[in-house]
């Protein structure tokens, strides 16, 4: 499951306390949570927020970027601060198959991340053959409308969470 954290709630000292709630009363393990910052709040705030990936890391959260590459300056985040994943931004999935250079960016963000050993995510896929491509690329995980609309917490709860 993932979450998406915004700088306020990076920088919130009681991030970690609430993370910890969630996980105990859904009985889920520290692994079932991906947290998710976009790439510009990361960039922005570097220094600061190298620590608090880091002690999120620490205490076995998974932590990814967000609509990478859509942002000046990508490169240098991952220069600075250790993630688990990138999510690769929307524009260059939806462009892909009609525009070559959006197609050559997937090429070199999947590139550069298997060299840095760090897993893609492909968001908002939204057609078989976005996702054929996009496998035929060498990106093992997507997700988006192709697979399942957003669904309110109770629908979700219902079809993916067991309750014994």
């Amino acid at each position: 499951m993932s979450v998406n954290l915004s700088s306020q709630d990076l920088f919130d000292p009681a991030l970690k306390r609430t993370l910890g709630e969630a996980i105990r009363e859904n009985e889920l393990s520290y692994g079932d949570l991906k947290l998710e910052s976009r790439e510009s709040v990361c960039a922005e705030n570097k220094f600061q927020i190298f620590e608090i990936v880091e002690n999120l890391r620490r205490a076995g959260y998974e932590i990814q970027i967000d609509n990478f590459g859509s942002e000046n300056g990508a490169l240098s985040v991952l220069s600075s601060i250790t993630v688990d994943g990138l999510k690769l931004d929307r524009s260059a999935i939806s462009e892909m198959e009609q525009d070559e250079n959006a197609s050559r960016l997937v090429d070199l963000i999947l590139e550069t991340a298997g060299y840095l050993k760090l897993p893609v995510i492909a968001v908002d896929v939204e057609t078989e053959s976005q996702l054929r491509l996009l496998k035929k690329k060498g990106c093992a995980f997507a997700q988006g409308h192709y697979f399942s609309r957003p669904l309110p917490v109770q629908e979700f709860e219902t079809r993916f969470l067991r309750r014994t």
